[in-house]
């Protein structure tokens, strides 16, 4: 009867050693939560248990990012907006967004070309057209263009809608070659401020 009582009483101990960090989770308080189990034993016993762990990074930091699809570009160049919201616990940690050209090919863009004479271009079958982007500073200005890739274009510390320009440098459209395609491939991510 001693051993049922010992074994009952155990389980729920158990029990209680199971519940109680969960219910502790739901005040998200940091640290050791309330409530402990005692277990007394004699002899050579070996006793196993379990402690409930948890962990919240409250502090990861967050955002949103809205792009165009698409543009058509002029030929003085054409803004483009990248709008960052909800941007939460960047300043907590150091953090900004960062946003970069990773390169500007697309996926039809012929492989044998992609090399660095072809970094920001567009194309037409095996025809080529130079293009610059520039970010646009707060004064309006246009800041020096990118000429490599993984360059930082924006950054982003709070809520903003920021611009960049694309401008062709040649005007090679004509008749029989009118269209010129290209594409603009980004990484966006949080980089530590410096």
């Amino acid at each position: 009867m001693k051993k049922k009582l010992a074994a009952s009483m155990f389980a729920l101990a158990l029990a209680a050693a199971t519940i109680a960090p969960t219910v502790a989770h739901a005040e998200k308080k940091p640290g050791i939560q309330d409530g402990s189990v005692l277990w007394k034993t004699t002899g050579n016993t070996k006793t196993d248990f379990g402690l409930s762990l948890n962990y919240e990074d409250a502090l990861k930091p967050t955002y949103s990012v809205q792009v165009p699809q698409s543009l058509q570009m002029q030929e003085d160049g054409t803004d483009v907006y990248v709008k960052v919201s909800n941007t939460k616990n960047l300043a907590e940690n150091n953090k900004y967004v960062s946003v970069k050209v990773r390169d500007t090919w697309a996926t039809n863009f012929p492989k044998k070309y992609r090399d660095d004479d072809h970094k920001y271009n567009l194309y037409c079958g095996y025809d080529f057209m130079k293009y610059k982007v520039e970010p646009k500073l707060s004064d309006s200005s246009y800041g020096p263009a990118l000429t490599d890739f993984n360059q930082e274009l924006l950054t982003f510390t709070e809520d903003a809608t920021k611009y960049y320009r694309v401008t062709p440098l040649e005007d090679t459209a004509t008749n029989s070659k009118p269209y010129w395609w290209g594409q603009i491939n980004f990484t966006i991510g949080v980089e530590n401020i410096k």
